[in-house]
């Protein structure tokens, strides 16, 4: 297995460090970076407004900082 394997993955080897590296070092985390910063205010805004305007999500929240104030 070594020695078959030995010859294969000598160009994936060369190809994957080169395409990772310069994916996963340059390109992935800026654009990964951008794109996860903005769905995630873009969810947190989108869940917000939705149990303020919700009646059975209100006294949830209630509840909680009551519990909190009380104890």
């Amino acid at each position: 297995h070594h020695k078959a394997y030995g010859p294969q993955p000598k160009p994936p080897r060369n190809s994957k460090r080169a395409g990772k590296a310069q994916y996963n070092g340059g390109h992935r985390p800026h654009h990964t970076t951008p794109r996860s910063r903005n769905p995630i205010p873009v969810l947190r805004v989108n869940t917000v407004p939705q149990p303020s305007s919700k009646p059975p999500e209100v006294p949830f929240p209630q509840p909680q900082t009551q519990h909190t104030r009380t104890a």
